[in-house]
């Protein structure tokens, strides 16, 4: 994961994991001195990868929860951008 994090991430830069599970992505990115930024719904899991990511040692890491809720117009814009996405790495310009 460590070498993932490196091919894609710009120095300094900061890994993005929507769908964080246990933390590998969070834990290699500390590692590697990227920033973290990780989405978790479920609380067990989320606690998995907060003591993950923490015992990495870097005193620059805080990982804490925000409550978020997508409604409306914002759940539409947030889909209309994920498929805008997908459509771009399947390589679909329509």
């Amino acid at each position: 994961m460590e070498y993932l994090c490196r091919l894609i991430t710009p120095p300094g830069g900061t890994v993005f994991d929507p769908f964080m599970g246990s933390g590998s992505t969070g834990k290699a990115a500390t590692e590697e001195g990227f920033g973290f930024i990780g989405i978790e719904i479920d609380k067990g899991y989320f606690e998995i990868a907060k003591q993950r990511i923490e015992s990495v040692g870097n005193s620059d890491v805080v990982v804490g929860k925000a409550k978020v809720r997508l409604t409306g117009a914002s759940l539409g814009a947030f889909k209309k951008v994920i498929k805008k996405q997908l459509k771009l790495q399947l390589g679909d310009e329509s």
